[in-house]
């Protein structure tokens, strides 16, 4: 079994946060969405920088995801 550390996982997840795309750009933006869910579900202050930058995103479903994980980490619900 895979052990992953934990740092690494961030890096990754801030990573996929931070993703630029030309093209594919919707599945680019779902895929941001749900990687927003899961920080949310985590409740890791250190994803706040990247969640509020996609509250200004174009696209609805990526500002509700990224608001709603802001949510949970600074309110805890």
């Amino acid at each position: 079994m895979l052990k992953y550390d934990a740092e690494d996982v961030r890096r990754l997840l801030e990573k996929g946060l931070r993703k630029q795309s030309l093209f594919s750009r919707t599945m680019n933006d779902e895929s941001k969405a749900a990687i927003a869910y899961s920080v949310g579900l985590l409740g890791d202050k250190h994803f706040l920088g990247c969640l509020y930058e996609l509250v200004d995103s174009k696209t609805e479903i990526l500002r509700q995801t990224a608001a709603e994980a802001i949510r949970k980490i600074e309110h805890g619900a």
